[in-house]
């Protein structure tokens, strides 16, 4: 064991890291997050809760209906390039996460449905929260 101001020291440069270490476990689990996102969409949920809408047209429940997939909800699904598209990238400097799609149509959903058809909802924050809070744990201890 070593001096007070050693541990200090050791303190200041673990706390220097964590941005650094937040950035990890979001790289990491990546594929997780972007899962989540897919998920969150394909419930027809809104970053803030709320049902996406406006309700698809007669037109596009037809064709829905005819490719099986759900009608009851807005699901932003067709082919799945929109959902291929979603990426994230963390910003360690500000320690906010950011959740997008590369996909074209991006711009036309958004316009569409609202600039919160992307962002995770409370419970999925919460489970990226805790994820990172586990990661910094693990970190933190095998630091000290």
């Amino acid at each position: 064991m070593g001096t007070i101001l050693e541990y200090i020291n050791n303190l200041k440069r673990i706390q220097s890291l964590i941005p650094s270490e937040v950035e990890k476990c979001i790289k990491d689990n990546e594929e997780e997050i972007v899962n989540l996102q897919q998920d969150q969409l394909y419930s027809g949920e809104r970053s803030d809760g709320s049902q996406i809408t406006p309700f698809y047209s007669a037109n596009t429940i037809t064709i829905k209906r005819s490719k099986g997939r759900p009608i009851n909800r807005v699901t932003l699904f067709d082919e799945g390039n929109f959902y291929r598209g979603i990426k994230t990238k963390f910003f360690a400097n500000t320690h906010r996460l950011d959740i997008f799609s590369t996909d074209y149509k991006t711009k036309d959903l958004t316009d569409k449905y609202g600039q919160n058809i992307i962002g995770l909802n409370d419970e999925n924050h919460r489970y990226i929260e805790n994820l990172v809070k586990d990661w910094l744990e693990k970190f933190i201890k095998k630091e000290l």
